[in-house]
């Protein structure tokens, strides 16, 4: 089954391509990607299920005079569609640490709206080191940090670190600024080393990966609960976190 599905989105992505591209309209938007996006990105964009559950809680509960930090730009799909819904000067300061994907996440912020105060920064969240590897998959939707069992490592680079309290310290507007986090298992030395920060927002989205921790199950729930953030909305390992 495995093989005919893959064989499939092979061919659905291939004559969207030939047709179109490598330009996909996604809540209408037009984002540009690499020639050699995987096929499993440009079928989800094809069928309307990139990162659905994200996209449909930042419609949903990302306030739009508020700034907003995002961790994990990648291609920048879910950057673009932020930046369409801030107010026009909003700061939306963007974290990718992957240097292949730095240059086409500005694009795609940019092509939701311009008018909002975009900055990517090119490093990794990391609370233990100034220097660190990381780990670019075949697949650079999947690239971390973190030892990647079940993807093929292409290529490792050594980047710098920075810690969300350095980025927050750099906000022009701190409060109640908006957290949004998809760092592929890196959530969870930040809410270790940094929850004091993640609290000061009043809205989180972050998407979990108990997959890659030791035991299979992530303390940040029971850590947001104690900090008195409430679940919004839960669709799988995506939160959206509150704080009243």
């Amino acid at each position: 089954m495995t093989k005919i599905r893959d064989f499939i989105r092979k061919r659905r992505v291939s004559k969207y391509v030939n047709k179109n591209g490598w330009c996909f309209n996604y809540h209408n938007i037009d984002f540009q990607l690499p020639s050699n996006t995987e096929i499993d990105v440009a079928n989800a964009l094809i069928k309307g299920k990139y990162e659905k559950e994200e996209v449909q809680m930042i419609s949903s509960h990302v306030p739009p005079d508020k700034s907003v930090i995002e961790l994990g730009g990648s291609f920048g799909i879910v950057s673009g569609l932020i930046s369409k819904n801030l107010n026009k000067g909003v700061e939306h300061i963007i974290v990718e640490a992957n240097p292949l994907l730095s240059e086409v996440c500005l694009t795609n912020a940019l092509a939701g709206s311009s008018n909002t105060k975009i900055t990517i920064v090119q490093k990794a969240i990391c609370y233990s080191e100034e220097i660190i590897e990381f780990k670019i998959a075949n697949n650079p939707h999947s690239s971390s940090l973190f030892e990647l069992p079940d993807k093929q490592v292409n290529k490792i680079v050594k980047i710098p670190s920075i810690t969300l309290n350095e980025i927050y310290q750099s906000l022009e507007n701190q409060k109640d600024y908006t957290l949004i986090c998809d760092i592929e298992g890196g959530e969870e030395d930040m809410a270790l080393y940094d929850i004091g920060t993640i609290a000061k927002a009043k809205t989180i989205i972050m998407e979990l990966h108990p997959n890659l921790l030791q035991n299979g199950q992530s303390q940040i729930p029971i850590l947001m609960k104690d900090k008195g953030f409430i679940i919004k909305e839960q669709i799988g390992n995506v939160f959206s976190w509150a704080r009243y």
